[in-house]
């Protein structure tokens, strides 16, 4: 599934950069629902060395995708608008 980055993830994202982490600070900090801004939710994975992040459809079927940290700014930047998510079982 396709999904649309709006100003809830746009929020997210900015708020990652905000913080000024390396990789590896993130790595430290290590949590699955660091954040919270519906319908995403999500965190940085220190094993996928990523943030992973789930997202509710209007169904509440879940989905889930990541995105590296220069991903993140690509995000914040209007790079990248659309990711490919998985639907979680």
């Amino acid at each position: 599934m396709q999904i649309k980055l709006g100003d809830e993830f746009l929020s997210i994202c900015k708020e990652i950069i905000a913080e000024g982490l390396s990789e590896n600070e993130w790595a430290e900090r290590a949590y699955s629902d660091y954040f919270y801004e519906m319908p995403f939710c999500g965190g940085f994975e220190k094993e996928a060395n990523a943030f992973i992040f789930g997202f509710y459809d209007e169904n509440d079927d879940l989905y889930s995708f990541k995105l590296t940290l220069s991903q993140i700014s690509e995000v914040v930047s209007g790079k990248i608008q659309m990711i490919d998510a998985l639907k979680e079982e």
